[in-house]
C-alpha cells in the first residue's frame, strides 16, 4: 500500500508530523524520512515540510534513500542536515551528505570519516558496539531500550 488513510493511522495512535514537531522538546533532534516521490509530489510537499522543519534549524535532519529528494530538500531547507539512507555502499560516496547506512555497513564506512547514523539497531550488544565505534546516532524500533543500554 503506497498511501495510508489518515483515519486508520489516527486510530492506531500515529501522530502527524505537525503534532510531533509541536510536542518534541527543542533540545531533541528531529529525524524526518522523506520517501522517494515523483517530482511533482515532492514539489507539492516541500513547502509544508519547510514550514514544519525549518524553524527547528540545526535540530532537524532529513533522511532519504533518494539523492534527488535530498537535493530538492536542500534547496528549501539549506540549514538542515541531510543523510542518505542505504543498505549497500554507494560508489562513489555522495559528497556533502551524512550517511544513514544499514548498521551492517558501519565498520566498512568508518574510514570515510563522515558522521554515521545507522539503522535499524534493536540488539543491546550491537547498540553498545556502535556507540563504542562513535556513530553519530542510532535508529531503533525500541527507543526506551536504546536509552537504557546507552545510559548503562
Amino acid at each position: 500500500m503506497r498511501e495510508w488513510d489518515l483515519g486508520i493511522l489516527r486510530r492506531q495512535g500515529v501522530t502527524t508530523l505537525g503534532e510531533t514537531v509541536a510536542t518534541l522538546p527543542t533540545e531533541f533532534t528531529l529525524f524526518v524520512e522523506v520517501k522517494p516521490l515523483a517530482a511533482s509530489d515532492l514539489q507539492a510537499g516541500l513547502g509544508a515540510l519547510a514550514a514544519l522543519v525549518g524553524p527547528r534549524g540545526s535540530r532537524s535532519r532529513v533522511i532519504s534513500s533518494s539523492e534527488s529528494v535530498l537535493v530538492a530538500v536542500r534547496r528549501v531547507l539549506p540549514g538542515v542536515a541531510l543523510s542518505l539512507v542505504f543498505d549497500e555502499i554507494p560508489v562513489p560516496l555522495p559528497d556533502g551528505l551524512e550517511l544513514s547506512p544499514s548498521h551492517r555497513l558501519v565498520e566498512a564506512l568508518l574510514p570515510a570519516g563522515v558522521p554515521l547514523h545507522p539503522w535499524t539497531v534493536n540488539r543491546p550488544a550491537r547498540m553498545r558496539e556502535l556507540a563504542r565505534l562513535g556513530v553519530a546516532s542510532i535508529t531503533t524500533n525500541d527507543p526506551a531500550l536504546a536509552v537504557g543500554v546507552l545510559r548503562g
